[in-house]
């Protein structure tokens, strides 16, 4: 159960209930790249939250029309992923990362470095 709202599973976990009942279907095989359609509002909102995420280092939604386009984009990736249903996603995601990560470039560098 959710430790959001009492008494409230969360999506995750109703997708995860849905994924060992239902057996693996087309969609939990490779696909072609995800496009995610904007229209120029959405574009231009969520080009200020990203400026903000990597230039700024602020990490936090400040409007619901931020949060409307990022919950937009994950509920599409929902029905596309079997991933992170899987028992093994954590696995499966590191390996994902390692074959997207930079050679070059570390966390130190897009962070700097850390105070005492």
């Amino acid at each position: 159960m959710s430790k959001g709202i009492p008494g409230r599973v969360s999506e995750r976990e109703r997708y995860a209930v849905i994924r060992k009942v239902c057996p693996l279907t087309e969609v939990d095989k490779p696909q072609e790249p995800y496009t995610v359609e904007l229209s120029h509002e959405q574009e231009l909102v969520l080009f200020d939250f990203l400026w903000r995420c990597v230039h700024d280092g602020v990490w936090a939604v400040e409007d619901t029309a931020e949060w409307s386009i990022l919950s937009g984009i994950l509920a599409g990736m929902e029905k596309r992923l079997s991933e992170p249903f899987r028992s093994d996603y954590r696995e499966l995601l590191e390996a994902a990362r390692a074959a997207l990560r930079p050679e070059d470039l570390t966390m130190a560098d897009i962070t700097g470095p850390k105070s005492a």
